[in-house]
């Protein structure tokens, strides 16, 4: 039976029956970017020893081995701290660490009296500024948008949506005792009082007195 050997990679120990690893598969384990810089723990005063993507390190010697990257940037998104191994990073991957909502916009906090900064998706923000970078998310606000419909030849703005036949005479001014028709496909319809109608936009409305009835 193989002896398990043990390491450490940033702080977390991991065990192998492996006497050899190399940089590029202690990176993988440990959750850290190819790019970024690995090293060694030596004891002083000895310098540390930087461990390459392709570099193949004994994990038989004495004592254990400890891997660890010095260049690590925290930051804060809704007040929890998050851990970055590289300098910059894109408003899509802050979104993807903290999780966050496509019902929430992203924001960086920056000094009082100054505008928040809005994150966006491609951006790529410098998380070697002096402090910690702070984001916070806040509720994507809708913008309230109208569309334009004619109700006997006088254009209306109402918002689109489902509504009933009475609201739209009500829109247009138009007595409840006076039936309404849309123009469909250039074909006038009738609607009923009960029915819904979805607006999406330059819809045409028309209504008369009820047949048989003098206007």
């Amino acid at each position: 039976m193989n002896n398990l050997l043990q390491y450490k990679i940033e702080g977390k120990t991991f065990t192998t029956t492996e006497q050899y690893i190399t940089g590029r598969e202690l990176k993988a384990q440990g959750g850290i970017p190819q790019d970024a810089e690995l090293y060694l723990a030596i004891q002083k005063p000895f310098d540390d020893e930087l461990i390459e993507n392709d570099n193949r390190v004994n994990l038989a010697r004495p004592d254990i081995e400890q891997f660890f990257v010095k260049k690590k940037l925290r930051f804060f998104i809704d007040d929890v701290e998050y851990t970055s191994y590289k300098q910059w990073i894109s408003g899509e991957e802050l979104r993807l660490k903290g999780n966050v909502s496509i019902e929430y916009d992203l924001y960086l906090k920056v000094e009082d009296g100054w505008e928040d900064n809005f994150i966006e998706l491609h951006e790529l923000i410098d998380l070697a500024m002096p402090g910690k970078e702070k984001f916070y998310t806040k509720k994507h606000q809708v913008e309230s948008t109208t569309v334009q419909i004619f109700i006997n030849d006088v254009k209306y703005e109402v918002r689109p949506g489902k509504y009933n036949v009475s609201e739209l005479k009500s829109t247009g001014n138009v007595p409840n005792s006076k039936e309404l028709e849309q123009v469909i496909n250039g074909v006038l319809t009738p609607l009923k009082n009960d029915e819904f109608v979805i607006i999406k936009g330059n819809e045409v409305f028309f209504s008369h007195v009820p047949d048989g009835q003098s206007a």
